[in-house]
């Protein structure tokens, strides 16, 4: 079975909690979504909300400290596997121009 992963990406210092938010909207139809971000991590007050909020709608978080260097990207919470409606899965094929 193909499984579609959403993934946001954020650019240096781009990466708050929104981030999360967007991932699971765009993420809609798709089997996992993921934010993948660089640069510095966030405060720990900060961050525990972001990891609640990920959590909460099994996003998962990616830290690229230098996205140019993969061996050090590290996964710092797994994307939940999503089982979407068939609507939703055509949605998402649609709006990434995915066609069987």
């Amino acid at each position: 079975m193909t499984q579609f992963h959403a993934v946001e990406v954020e650019r240096h210092a781009g990466f708050d909690i929104r981030s999360v938010y967007q991932a699971y909207e765009q993420g809609r139809g798709a089997h996992f979504s993921w934010v993948f971000f660089a640069g510095p991590m966030k405060p720990e007050d900060e961050w525990a909300r972001i990891k609640v909020a990920a959590k909460d709608r099994g996003v998962g978080l990616v830290h690229t400290p230098r996205p140019s260097a993969p061996a050090g990207w590290k996964t710092l919470l797994r994307a939940k596997l999503a089982t979407p409606k068939p609507a939703d899965l055509n949605g998402f094929r649609t709006r990434c121009g995915l066609f069987a």
